[in-house]
Parts: C-alpha cells; structure tokens; sequence
C-alpha cells in the first residue's frame, strides 16, 4: 500500500502472528506501531469489508480469546517501506504462512529487492501485545 510520507521519516514493517499456531497471517507497516495494532483489533470487531481474509483470521484469534502478536520485523525510511513490506510478504509467502494481505504484489522490481537482501539483514525484532505502549 502507498503512503505519502517524508522519505526520511522512519517506519515500521511488522507482522500478526496467530500466538497457537505461530503462523504469521499479515505483514504490514506503519509509523505508529501501537495505535495501528489497535486499529487491526477495532477493524476486526468491526468487521472491516475492503480485507475479509484478514478480518476472518483475526476474528478466529480473537474467538479464541487469544489476540495476535504484533512483531516489529524492521524499521526503514518511508522511501524504502513499500519494498521492504513486499519483500518480507514474498519471504513469508514462500515459507508457507497463510498471509491474509489484500496488496497485490505489483511493486517488485529486481534492483530494489536486491537493495532490500542487505536491509533484511539488519533485522530488529520485538514482540508488542495490547497493553504493552499505553
């Protein structure tokens, strides 16, 4: 998904991960990890109709009365941010998670990807749960 930012400003690419299955169901970013995690909740409660593969798989989790974790894969300049998300929903996809993402991976470009291999490298991990950013 494009956004308009400022090409230096930092952002989040993340992932939702079923916490029983451990399958990661969406990869997405974001510059505030907190409050779009809530808005992945509310959409899901809500139910959201443009990203019904998504919602489906959240309303299952959050049936369950578990909710998805929320893990920080990386953070780049928002001028890398949309490769860098297709770069890890491709990774996810070929190790076989049911990603739920609705973007179509139409921003591939080999130059960029490669650029990318050497980001992907640096990763910065972090687990986020509701409650833990008040």
């Amino acid at each position: 998904m494009t956004h308009f930012r400022a090409p230096n400003e930092l952002v989040y690419i993340y992932m939702l991960v079923d916490p029983q299955t451990r399958e990661v169901g969406y990869i997405g970013q974001t510059t505030n990890v907190h409050a779009r995690y809530m808005a992945h909740l509310r959409n899901a409660k809500k139910y959201v109709w443009n990203s019904p593969k998504k919602v489906d798989w959240l309303q299952d989790i959050l049936r369950r009365g578990d909710k998805p974790e929320m893990v920080i894969i990386t953070e780049v300049p928002a001028s890398l941010a949309d490769y860098t998300e297709e770069f890890w929903i491709v990774r996810y996809k070929k190790l076989g998670h049911p990603l739920t993402n609705a973007t179509p991976l139409t921003r591939q470009n080999p130059k960029s990807l490669k650029c990318l291999v050497k980001h992907a490298g640096a990763v910065q991990v972090s687990l986020f749960q509701e409650g833990d950013h008040a």
